[in-house]
């Protein structure tokens, strides 16, 4: 592995984690909303973690055990800065369709399992 190939794959590694943790974060708030709200909780967590696991397998774990090799057999590699590495429009396109399938895996179902409590208007009565 040449040396800009592993500085490519440390910034993706950076870059994909980076954008795992942002999904994961929006898919926590949609699983707090949706067992807040009581509604169908564990289909839309099992989706959720669907999508975080599909990013995780052809994005992040790829990426990372590339740079992991490279820094074993380079260990002077680490500190080497990707400030001007470019990742390539191959890998960039493959990150960002499974990054968008994740994001709408996650926002599909929190629209799909979401259901907010039913609103009383004040011109409503409680029947006793």
């Amino acid at each position: 592995m040449t040396k800009e190939h592993y500085l490519q794959m440390k910034k993706q590694a950076r870059v994909w984690f980076t954008v795992n943790i942002i999904i994961s974060l929006m898919a926590i708030a949609g699983g707090i909303l949706v067992v807040i709200s009581k509604s169908r909780h564990i289909p839309f967590l099992l989706m959720a973690l669907g999508a975080l696991t599909l990013m995780n397998q052809f994005l992040v774990t790829p990426a990372f055990n590339a740079k992991k090799e490279a820094e074993e057999e380079h260990p002077d590699w680490k500190v080497l800065s990707t400030k001007d590495t470019k990742i390539t429009t191959e890998n960039l396109q493959k990150g960002f369709l499974v990054s968008a399938t994740a994001l709408l895996i996650v926002i599909i179902g929190f629209f799909i399992f979401y259901r907010p409590f039913p609103t009383m208007g004040y011109q409503t009565k409680e029947m006793k």
